[in-house]
């Protein structure tokens, strides 16, 4: 795999979690296409980003084939590619490290980021998803501060109060999980579909295709219920931009109005 394609596809992750803030609205984005090109010829020339060409980024990483990556392995081909700033790769690493085990595997962590493009979950990552994450996440504003390119939403303010137990405006882990056992009404660690839309409806939060929109979204690994693993530490890390352990509202807000437009 050449240098360029692992640049590029790291540099795809690396907006997807901490988005440049200050960049004006585009239509089309020629960055994204050179970007996705370079990537997706790497197998195939058919015109999407399949799985399997992101496991070869991966185990491009993983020098010695244990199916982990540390950070070390990371800084190391990052330095011998000369990919860029190694403080640079630091932080990327961390962010792409999405359950904060210090190490970036294949599951969950690559599926995660596959996922997170993949936005009609066929399994595959087209010319036209690409450029439309790309142009969101290149529009949002770093860790949560609100710009004048992100969109506000009472909704989520509401949603945010309501979790937020403590009225300290920032929301901590138990308190993202006290919501997960609010949905889960049979206490079986799981909440299904019908759980979290009866739930959503009785608690006027919304209508039940919002419920339902967000549901699937929630549903990382595609299982069709949400549970505490591997789904909720994925939520948590989704909403938390600045990785600081709390979601400030404005942090909420963002990642609230990125749902639902995708």
């Amino acid at each position: 795999m050449g240098n360029r394609i692992i640049a590029g596809i790291l540099a795809v992750v690396f907006v997807s979690i901490v988005a440049h803030p200050g960049r004006p609205a585009f239509k089309d984005s020629p960055q994204a296409r050179v970007i996705f090109a370079a990537a997706e010829r790497n197998r195939t020339n058919d015109g999407y980003i399949t799985p399997a060409e992101f496991r070869d980024i991966f185990a491009t990483f993983d020098t010695n084939s244990d199916g982990e990556v540390t950070e070390e392995e990371f800084l190391y081909i990052w330095k011998d590619r000369q990919l860029g700033d190694l403080s640079a790769a630091s932080s990327l690493f961390h962010h792409i490290d999405t359950d904060r085990d210090n190490l970036v595997t294949e599951i969950p962590d690559m599926s995660r980021i596959f996922y997170y493009f993949d936005t009609n979950q066929d399994g595959k990552i087209s010319l036209v998803e690409f450029v439309i994450v790309w142009i969101s996440l290149s529009q949002a504003t770093v860790f949560g501060n609100l710009g004048s390119t992100v969109e506000d939403s009472e909704e989520a303010r509401h949603l945010f109060h309501l979790a937020d137990k403590n009225h300290d405006f920032l929301l901590n882990p138990d308190e993202m999980h006290s919501v997960f056992l609010d949905f889960d009404i049979n206490n079986d660690t799981y909440i299904y579909v019908e759980e979290f839309i009866n739930d959503w409806l009785s608690d006027n939060l919304g209508t039940a295709l919002e419920a339902v929109t967000l549901f699937h979204h929630l549903d990382v690994d595609n299982s069709g219920y949400i549970s505490e693993n591997p789904d909720m530490p994925f939520i948590i890390h989704f909403f938390d931009r600045d990785l600081d352990g709390h979601i400030s509202q404005a942090e909420f807000v963002i990642q609230w109005v990125k749902i639902k437009n995708s």
